[in-house]
């Protein structure tokens, strides 16, 4: 049996703009428009994806997507990254 292992990154919801990150990213994961899955806490989007309308979410995907992961899980309760966007919720 062979298991994989997919490289993941866990961030603030802060990093994202408040609008985005609580209405327009779950609303596309809902509709299949993003690969992802909803979380209480924030949810979980794959890196291999950019949405034009989706400007900041994009850009830190493809952030992540260059240093090798996968997947980045955006929470509330993650910490800060040093020298990416920072969004007053």
């Amino acid at each position: 049996m062979t298991i994989f292992v997919e490289p993941m990154a866990i961030v603030s919801t802060a990093h994202l703009p408040p609008q985005e990150a609580s209405e327009i990213i779950p609303a596309k994961i809902k509709r299949r428009e993003l690969i992802g899955m909803e979380r209480e806490e924030g949810f979980l989007l794959c890196t291999n994806q950019l949405d034009p309308d989706l400007v900041v979410m994009s850009s830190l995907l493809g952030f992540f997507k260059g240093r090798g992961f996968n997947w980045v899980m955006f929470d509330c309760d993650a910490d800060m990254v040093d020298d990416l966007p920072e969004y007053e919720w």
